[in-house]
């Protein structure tokens, strides 16, 4: 988490957590299937992870996050192994170090991973998972270990669901 500025600022200053992430390409930058099925225009637009973002100037950061992309679309049981491996050995070192691990999966990407073929939150129950999400239905669905927040956006409809979100108790990001 120290290369990545969107995980240091929720690191910041807490020291009981270790905090790891998952940096894939958003939407389609990968080409395939997207990692982003309820991101609006304007949201794949404006991402901080897409070509338009901070890594036209950092080149070779947008070329990794599309390689774990396309490995993860081409190799999926290999690729959920590996991260599965990851997640233990993460899981050590932060118990090590008197740690919580948090982890969130989504930096740049909204892949529904309580779901087959993944079931990552569930096969790790000691880590803390958190997440951002256009899928709203994902929202108060998913396993203890693993909280969502809806993220609002410039559609009429994702803004009344959003709303009804709010209504039942859940986090809204806007």
């Amino acid at each position: 988490s120290e290369s990545n500025t969107k995980l240091l600022k929720t690191a910041k200053g807490n020291l009981s957590v270790e905090i790891v992430g998952l940096s894939l390409s958003p939407a389609n930058i990968a080409g395939g299937k997207t990692n982003c099925t309820g991101a609006s225009a304007a949201c794949v637009k404006a991402c901080v992870g897409s070509a338009c973002g901070l890594v036209t100037i950092f080149s070779l950061i947008m070329e990794s996050r599309i390689q774990k992309t396309k490995y993860m679309q081409e190799h999926p049981e290999e690729f959920r192994r590996q991260l599965n491996d990851e997640l233990r050995q993460e899981t050590a070192r932060a118990k090590r170090a008197g740690r919580q691990l948090v982890c969130r999966l989504n930096v740049f990407s909204d892949i529904s991973w309580e779901l087959a073929p993944w079931f990552i939150p569930q096969a790790h129950s000691g880590i803390r998972f958190y997440d951002y999400t256009k899928v709203r239905k994902r929202v108060g669905n998913t396993p203890e270990n693993y909280a969502l927040c809806a993220s609002w956006d410039e559609r009429k409809t994702s803004q009344d669901a959003c709303i009804r979100l709010l209504k039942r108790g859940h986090n809204v990001s806007v």
